[in-house]
This record gives structure tokens, sequence and C-alpha cells, in this order.
């Protein structure tokens, strides 16, 4: 114990560095976590890749067209699955517009017929292609809604819709741009708030 706190002492900013220090380890233990969720959902069966069609969805808002392309008939189109046949951890979607699509996202729900709500969703992560899509749910999703984009005569062509595609072991670790966001943010936030209590301490009860 002796050595550690020698050797905290040493450090330029002790409390910064440690906070991060901290949420680095959280963030790995978190995306190991998930890798072997992953890992054993595979191997047992209960996390399959399963590839989709619209038609396999509910189409809410949405019309199918003769050429097979999907036309929003207002601004909130969905494909709704109440029971996917398998576990959802993962949503790849490819599809071409006729335009920027506006918001999209997927709803899900933890427990069965329960309402969507808006604070219960995931936003995307565009593919360097810009057609593909990637949402990644949290364990224990239910039902998914898909939320396609937010404009009404909305032109989609949806050439692919797979559930849990192949994922590499990288992507685990390496965080979204809202990961990177707290990542950045919330360790800086907790040394400040921790360097404002030790402080508190030296004035109030070391005088």
């Amino acid at each position: 114990m002796k050595k550690i706190k020698e050797f905290v002492k040493k450090l330029h900013a002790p409390i910064p560095t440690l906070c991060y220090t901290a949420a680095v380890c959280i963030a790995l233990l978190i995306g190991l976590f998930n890798f072997g969720y992953d890992f054993i959902g595979r191997m047992t069966g209960s996390i399959r890749t399963i590839p989709l069609a619209p038609q396999d969805f509910e189409l809410v808002n949405i019309t199918v067209q003769e050429n097979g392309e999907l036309l929003s008939d207002t601004d909130d189109p969905q494909l709704v699955m109440d029971l996917p046949p398998t576990r959802v951890r993962r949503i790849s979607m490819q599809v071409t517009y006729d335009r920027a699509p506006y918001e999209r996202c997927v709803y899900y729900t933890k427990k069965e017929g329960a309402a969507f709500n808006a604070l219960v969703r995931v936003w995307p992560t565009d593919l360097d292609d810009s057609k593909t899509t990637l949402y990644d749910l949290p364990i224990g999703a239910k039902s998914i809604r898909i939320d396609p984009g937010s404009l009404r005569s909305l032109w989609m062509n949806v050439e692919s819709i797979v559930l849990n595609p192949p994922r590499p072991v990288w992507t685990y670790f390496v965080p979204d741009g809202g990961g990177l966001f707290y990542l950045a943010v919330l360790p800086g936030l907790a040394a400040a708030i921790i360097r404002w209590l030790i402080e508190c301490k030296r004035h109030y009860f070391h005088k």
C-alpha cells in the first residue's frame, strides 16, 4: 500500500490520471463481458445470424411498391418485430434512399408486450459505404422497431436486413461516438468532483 501511495504521489496529475485509467479499465471489462455473452450465445445457438426482408416485419406507415421498394406514408415509417427468431444484439441494414432520411433509430423493449418508448432506443453507426448502418442493442432486448427514416414520401430500397451479422472481436472494445464522449467527459467530471471534495475537507476539517 505504501508503494502505491508513493507511485500516485509521483504522478503529474494523480486524480485525473487515476479516473481516466479506471474508466478505460471499466470500458475494457464491459467490452469483454459483451464479447463473452455473444460468444456463448452463438455457441449455444441462442444468438444466430439471420437475414430478413422487409416483409418479415410488420410494416407501419409504409407501402411496398411493385418494384419492391418501400415508400413511407407518413413521417414515421416503422418495421416492427414483436418476437425476433433469435436474441438480437446487432442489426445491419443496407438501404439506399432518394434523399437524406433524417432521423433513424431502433426502438426496443425488454419486456414482452411492452410499448415502445422514445427513451429506450439506439442510434445508428454508418459505415463508409454510405448505405450500411449498424445498430447495437443491449442484452435483453425482446421486441424491436426499426425506424428507417423520418420523412413522408421517402423512397427506400432495402438491400438487406441482418440480425446479428458477423462481428470482428475488436469492435467490442472500440466505443462509438457516444461512448467516446462519455469516456472523455465523465472521468474528468469525476476528477473535478473528487478534487472539490478534497478541498472541502481541507478547508472545513484542517483549519
